[in-house]
C-alpha cells in the first residue's frame, strides 16, 4: 500500500510537471496575450509543486548553503518589490519567487524520488522533438508562422525563445544514446530546426554543446597530448583557439550587423543606467519602460538582451549580486558534478544569456533551473532538517493563500479576454461591457496587458476623460508609445492641450523615427494657432526617413507639403 501511495503521488508531480513544461511550450490563447497563458502556467504549477514537495518530505528536507542564498534571494525580491522602488510590477517578481520556489521543489522531489528526474528529462525531450518538427512543418508551409515578422518560429512569435529552449534541450538527448537511429534522427532534426530559426545565440549554444560532447568523449586522449607538447606547443594551440574564436565571432557579429550593433549600443546605454541608480535599481519588470524612457532608439527595447545586465538595470548591484552569485555557484560546483548532461545544460544556458534573455524565456528558464537542481543534489554536501507540525502548517497555508490569489487573477485574465473577444464579435452592448471591464480592472489595475486593452476600448467608445486615468495607470508599468499617443488623443478630446502635447512629444522621444507621433503634434500646433511649431513640425515630418515605407507615411510628408505650401502663400 505504502509503494503504491508512493507511485500514485510521485506520477501525479509528474503529471504537475509535464503540464507546467507544455504550458511554457505551448499556449493556449485564453488571455490578452499568448506570454500570459505561459506564465500562469509556469507560476501556479510552481507554487503547486512547493506545496507537494513541503507536505510529502517535509520531514526530511535537504538543504545546503545554496539553499540559504536562494531563500535571502527571494527575501530580497519581496522587500526591493515593496519598499525600495516607488513604481513595482507585480508580475515579474512574482514570478521570479515562484521559478526559485520550483527550484527548490525540484531539489526536494529529486532527492527522494531519483526517477522523477529522469521522467521529467524525458519530457522535456520530448517536447523539443515536437518543438522541432514543429518548425519543420512551417518551414514547408504545413503550419503557419507566429509572426508576420518571421517565416518560422516554432511555438513563440518569438524565435529565439524556440531555439534557445531546443538548444537547450541538446544535452538530455544524450540519455536515448543506446538507441542510435532515434537518436541521430532527432538530434539531426534539431540542428536543422536550429539552422531555420536563425538565432545566433542558439548557435552558439548548439557549438558548446558539440564541442562539450568532443572533450568529454576523448577527454583522457587530450589530456595525455597536452600533457606530452612543449611549453611553445602549449602556446601556440591556446593561440591557435583564440584565433578561431575571434574568426567565429567576427562572422556572428557581421552576420546580423544592424542587430549586433543594436546590441552593443542597449548594453551601453544599461551600464548607464545601472550608473544612475546602482544600489537600487529601477524595479523588477520595469526594463522596458524605463529604458526606452531613459534613451530613445529606432524601435521599441523590451529587453537587455543579456540577462546580467538587465538584473543589475532592475535589481540594482544587491539583485545582481545575488542573480551572479547564484548562477556562479552553480557552474563552479557543477566541476565536480558526475551528471555531464546537466553539466552541459547549465554552462550551455549559463552562455547563452551573455547575449540574450534566459529568465524571460519560460521553457529556458524552466530549463535551467532543471539542470541546477540536478547539479546541487549531486555535488553539494546535503544536511537534512525537519519542519514541525506548526512550521509544516503555516507554510502550507501560506502557499495555499498564495495559490489561490495568484489563480484568481489568472481567471480575471482569462474573464478580460473572454470580454474583449465579445466586442470584436459585437455580441455585447457598450454598456454591459464597460461594466464588466471595470470589474475586471479592481483585480487588474497593475496588469499591462489589461489597462492597454481597457484604454484602447474606452477610447474607441469614446469615453475619453475615463479612458484618461486608465491610460496613465498603464503607464506605470510600460512605456508602449501607442499608448502615449492614444492619451494625447483623450487630452486633445478634453480640450487639454498642452498635456495632450507632453503626450505626443513623450511618444515622439521614445521613437523617433516614428510619424504619427509627429503628425499629430503638427496638427495640434495648428489647431491651437502655434504657426512655428506647426512649420517646424511640418519640416521635420518631410525630412525624417521612414524606415518601413508605406501610405499612411506618405499621406503624413503630403499634408507637412501642404501646410508649408499654404504658410508660403499666405
Amino acid at each position: 500500500m505504502s509503494y503504491t501511495m508512493k507511485n500514485s503521488f510521485s506520477y501525479f508531480c509528474l503529471g504537475i510537471i509535464a503540464l507546467q513544461y507544455f504550458g511554457c511550450v505551448f499556449n493556449t490563447h485564453l488571455m490578452l496575450v499568448p506570454p500570459l497563458s505561459n506564465y500562469f502556467t509556469f507560476t501556479l504549477c510552481s507554487i503547486l509543486l512547493c506545496i507537494l514537495a513541503v507536505y510529502k518530505y517535509s520531514a526530511c528536507i535537504p538543504t545546503g548553503k545554496l539553499s540559504f542564498l536562494v531563500l535571502l534571494w527571494c527575501i530580497y525580491i519581496s522587500v526591493h518589490t515593496l519598499f525600495m522602488v516607488n513604481q513595482a510590477d507585480y508580475y515579474i517578481p512574482v514570478y521570479l519567487t515562484c521559478s526559485l520556489g520550483m527550484y527548490m521543489a525540484f531539489c526536494l522531489l529529486f532527492t527522494h524520488d531519483t526517477s522523477l528526474r529522469l521522467k521529467t528529462s524525458s519530457i522535456i525531450l520530448t517536447i523539443a522533438f515536437f518543438q522541432s518538427v514543429y518548425c519543420l512543418f512551417q518551414f514547408v508551409g504545413i503550419a503557419e508562422s507566429l509572426s508576420p515578422y518571421f517565416k518560422i518560429t516554432g511555438s513563440f512569435s518569438n524565435p529565439n525563445v524556440s531555439a534557445m529552449q531546443i538548444a537547450a534541450s541538446l544535452p538530455l538527448f544524450t540519455r536515448i544514446k543506446k538507441h542510435k537511429l532515434l537518436y541521430t534522427g532527432s538530434l539531426l532534426l534539431c540542428f536543422f530546426a536550429l539552422l531555420i530559426l536563425n538565432c545566433r545565440t542558439a548557435w552558439i549554444g548548439a557549438a558548446f554543446y558539440i564541442l562539450f560532447n568532443l572533450y568529454t568523449h576523448y577527454e583522457f586522449y587530450l589530456k595525455n597530448v597536452y600533457k606530452r607538447l612543449t611549453l611553445c606547443k602549449k602556446l601556440s594551440v591556446v593561440l591557435l583557439f583564440i584565433g578561431l574564436f575571434i574568426i567565429v565571432s567576427g562572422f556572428l557579429f557581421q552576420y546580423k550587423q544592424t542587430s549586433s550593433d543594436s546590441r552593443l549600443a542597449i548594453w551601453n546605454q544599461c551600464i548607464e543606467m545601472v550608473g544612475q541608480h546602482p544600489l537600487k535599481g529601477y524595479g523588477y519588470g520595469m526594463f522596458e519602460k524605463e529604458y526606452n524612457l531613459f534613451r530613445p532608439t529606432a524601435s521599441q527595447v523590451f529587453m537587455a538582451y543579456n540577462d546580467y545586465l538587465e538584473q543589475a538595470v532592475e535589481g540594482g548591484i544587491i539583485g545582481f549580486l545575488f542573480f551572479l552569485i547564484f548562477i556562479c555557484w552553480l557552474l563552479t560546483s557543477s566541476i565536480r558534478c558526475k551528471d555531464k548532461i546537466a553539466v552541459c545544460g547549465l554552462w550551455l544556458i549559463a552562455i547563452m544569456g551573455l547575449f540574450n534573455f534566459i529568465v524571460n524565456a519560460f521553457p529556458v528558464w524552466y530549463l535551467f533551473l532543471f539542470y541546477a537542481a540536478s547539479v546541487f543534489i549531486d555535488t553539494n554536501k546535503l544536511y537534512f532538517i525537519t519542519i514541525g507540525k506548526k512550521s509544516k502548517a503555516i507554510m502550507l497555508t501560506l502557499f495555499t493563500i498564495f495559490l489561490f490569489n495568484h489563480g484568481r487573477i489568472a481567471y480575471y485574465q482569462t474573464e478580460a479576454k473572454a470580454h474583449i473577444d465579445k466586442i470584436n464579435k459585437n455580441v455585447i452592448d457598450k454598456k454591459h461591457i464597460l461594466t464588466l471591464l471595470n470589474d475586471d480592472y479592481t483585480v487588474l489595475d497593475n496588469s499591462p496587458y489589461f489597462l492597454d486593452a481597457y484604454s484602447h476600448i474606452l477610447y474607441y467608445y469614446e469615453e475619453y476623460a475615463e479612458a484618461i486615468p486608465i491610460h496613465i495607470q498603464a503607464l506605470n508599468y510600460t512605456s508602449t508609445p501607442s499608448i502615449y499617443i492614444r492619451l494625447g488623443k483623450c487630452y486633445r478630446m478634453e480640450k487639454e492641450y498642452t498635456k495632450a502635447e507632453g503626450a505626443f512629444l513623450t511618444a515622439s522621444h521614445i521613437l523617433p523615427s516614428n510619424f504619427e507621433s509627429r503628425y499629430l503634434l503638427m496638427s495640434l500646433y495648428g489647431e491651437t494657432g502655434q504657426t512655428k511649431k506647426q512649420a517646424d513640425m511640418a519640416y521635420e515630418i518631410i525630412e525624417l526617413r521612414p524606415r518601413i515605407p508605406s501610405k499612411k507615411v506618405e499621406e503624413y510628408k503630403l499634408k507637412a507639403y501642404e501646410i508649408i505650401k499654404e504658410m508660403q502663400q499666405h
